[in-house]
């Protein structure tokens, strides 16, 4: 979308752990480990079908582990008895004082450490403990996944393998092992997900992870801690999903695997392409009223190449949006402009819930994004379609991002509208070019309930506080609302008469307003301000801000003419206008005094700025305009009195 658009109103678990050590983070050096290789590494999606799945937030013990169908080994040298057991069993449940699981419970992951080779005595030696998976029927190219994380700080350079055996063989000896990949655990990047792609079909396959260290033990310099979360088989994966595969509802793309983890971690799937998408019999007719077709504005919302996913909800926040610059891009989306319609129920029942045009973005790119607080069990429906600019589709290759964030209650402290500035003071009656941005850095909403953001109001009444703005009478019109809330939320607006409730002589205030927990009142998918209802005790209103609409006489409106009212002591008068290289400023000052002669453009940006001595009396100052390009500009004077006057420089 290139536009904001606006809405006018006419009227108105106990366990053996890492933490039984005393050692929680060992001062080590780093020493010479295993060469590290990569196998076929992949980007798991377009699941057709979950094969094997396990959050690992049951029993991580080796006995619980075995309940579950693992098969644990160790052939570690130093290893007290064949189970393995020194001062740590091979695996245990995940210890939260070392960091805490990827999803689920803190303690819901599997851990293993140094300790479980060897005793205190000082031994060093190889550690290789095996976590082999339950035997899967796979198909080459179906992928398997898991989470693994080491300690943040941490100098051992800790290291897992990846292995596939496609004779549903569990022990390590077994020569049919074949090394998918072999790494090094980054305690640098928090929990990280390794993919792989099956290297053959057998109905008897096994994975198998395999914390494998030399140099290990009390006295070793190669071994810490590791973790293990999340573990998926999923069948059918590619590294681009086919052209028009996910084109209907009904065979929508899965993402739920993307959800959960540690608030901030981002992860993403993709690419995806949808040059060849349509639109066809199960898309809604409604939910995607937000479309800013077809130049930006919303005038005409349509659907042009949709695709679909589908993801479960666990009762967490997300921000979801669309990603262009994603590893695997070849061909990105044009000017990355993706459009967001969300739904719950069923394909072909379908209840509008979100729509998103662009993420507060001011681009290329423009991507589509919102904020959600989901609900647990419940199935949510995405429609992602190609902005239409004017019949210009945006096709291509992007991905999908769902990050987790915190939850932000209606009485959170941080909530805030941020501050605000305007770009102008006034305007003036006939000028339909100029243009006023109103602004608000670091603005903070509530992202409880259904509806969540910020939006900006016009009205003919001071506003600022008041929780039920949006129903005053005073009201005039309505901008599309935004969620998530953006860094800098900027609305902008030019006095060309498309706001009837406007005119000369008067003064109009543009209020910024943050919001959770609102909900739709107009049956479908909210758009603009007044499609929701807030609830006043999660609404924050902000200071509203002031700006005067000048009849086309005043002398503020008029280029090179002096700012002389009556009863004032003071007066401005600019020259030429329009100006080539230098522009003469002549003004009275009622004192001699410092001031500053500052040269703005419309947007209210300072272009130029000289300081000036000021003389009780008459003033006559040269300020060198030359490197200013064509336009319009305002000179202003601050010391006693500050005055603005328009020019125009050629």
């Amino acid at each position: 979308m290139k536009k904001i658009t606006l809405l006018i109103l006419t009227l108105t678990f106990c366990s053996i752990g890492y933490s039984q050590s005393a050692r929680k983070f060992r001062a080590g050096i780093k020493g010479t480990v295993h060469a590290q290789h990569h196998g076929v590494i992949v980007n798991p999606v377009n699941p057709a079908a979950v094969i094997f799945t396990d959050n690992m937030d049951g029993d991580n013990s080796v006995a619980g582990l075995a309940l579950r169908g693992y098969s644990t080994y160790t052939r570690s040298i130093g290893a007290i008895d064949t189970a393995g057991m020194g001062l740590s069993p091979i695996w245990y449940q995940g210890d939260p004082s070392a960091f805490d699981a990827y999803n689920g419970p803190v303690e819901g992951y599997v851990a293993s450490d140094y300790n479980s080779v060897g005793d205190s005595t000082g031994f060093t030696e190889t550690l290789d403990n095996w976590l082999v998976l339950p035997v899967q029927a796979v198909a080459a190219g179906d992928s398997f996944s898991f989470w693994a994380s080491a300690i943040s700080g941490s100098t051992f350079p800790d290291s897992l393998s990846v292995l596939f055996n496609p004779t549903g063989a569990t022990l390590p000896e077994d020569a049919n092992w074949v090394s998918m990949d072999n790494f090094f655990v980054d305690p640098a990047t928090g929990w990280a997900r390794h993919a792989y792609a099956a290297p053959a079909t057998s109905a008897t396959a096994t994975f198998a992870i395999r914390y494998n260290v030399y140099d290990a033990g009390a006295a070793g310099s190669n071994s810490e801690y590791i973790g293990i979360d999340q573990i998926d088989v999923f069948d059918t994966i590619t590294v681009i999903v086919p052209t028009g595969s996910f084109d209907t509802c009904a065979f929508a793309v899965d993402i739920t695997s993307l959800l959960g983890g540690a608030v901030g971690v981002t992860n993403t799937m993709g690419p995806y392409n949808n040059d060849a998408a349509t639109t066809n019999g199960d898309d809604p007719l409604t939910g995607w009223e937000c479309f800013g077709e077809p130049d930006g504005g919303g005038a005409a919302p349509e659907l042009n190449n949709t695709v679909w996913f589908s993801f479960t909800g666990d009762g967490s926040n997300y921000l979801i949006t669309t990603n262009t610059s994603c590893a695997g891009v070849a061909d990105p989306l044009d000017d990355g402009d993706t459009q967001f319609a969300l739904y719950t129920g069923t394909c072909g029942a379908l209840t509008p819930l979100k729509c998103n045009e662009d993420l507060g973005a001011t681009g290329p790119p423009y991507p589509a994004g919102f904020s959600i607080g989901t609900q647990a069990g419940t199935v949510y429906h995405l429609l992602v379609d190609g902005f239409s600019f004017n019949g210009a589709i945006s096709n291509g290759d992007f991905c999908i991002a769902v990050t987790k964030i915190a939850a932000i209650s209606c009485a959170d402290s941080t909530i805030t509208t941020g501050t605000e500035s305007q770009s102008l003071t006034y305007l003036c009656e006939g000028d339909t070019t100029t243009q006023l941005t109103v602004s608000t850095v670091g603005a903070i909403a509530s992202n409880a309930g259904d509806y969540s953001g910020i939006g900006w109001i016009i009205s003919t009444s001071d506003l600022s506080g008041n929780v039920n703005a949006v129903t005053d009478v005073s009201v005039l019109a309505f901008y599309t609302f935004t969620n998530p809330v953006p860094v800098t939320s900027s609305r902008t607006f030019r006095n060309n008469g498309q706001i009837g409730g406007i005119t000369a002589g008067n003064t109009y205030y543009w209020t910024p307003i943050v919001f959770g927990n609102a909900v739709s009142n107009n049956g479908g998918t909210p758009v603009f301000m007044n499609d929701l209802t807030l609830d006043p005790t999660c609404t924050t209103t902000g200071t509203s801000l002031a700006v005067d609409i000048l009849l086309a006489n005043n002398p503020l409106c008029i280029s090179g003419v002096s700012e002389n009212l009556p009863g004032k002591k003071v007066s401005m008068i600019v020259y030429p206008s329009p100006a080539q290289d230098v522009l003469h400023v002549d003004f009275t000052s009622a004192e001699t005094q410092s001031g500053v002669i500052e040269i703005t453009d419309y947007t209210g940006r300072v272009v130029l700025s000289q300081s000036q001595n000021m003389i009780g009396g008459v003033n006559n100052v040269i300020m060198n305009v030359k490197s200013l390009s064509s336009g319009t500009y305002f000179v202003s004077v601050k010391g006693d009195a500050s005055r603005n006057v328009k020019f125009i420089k050629n």
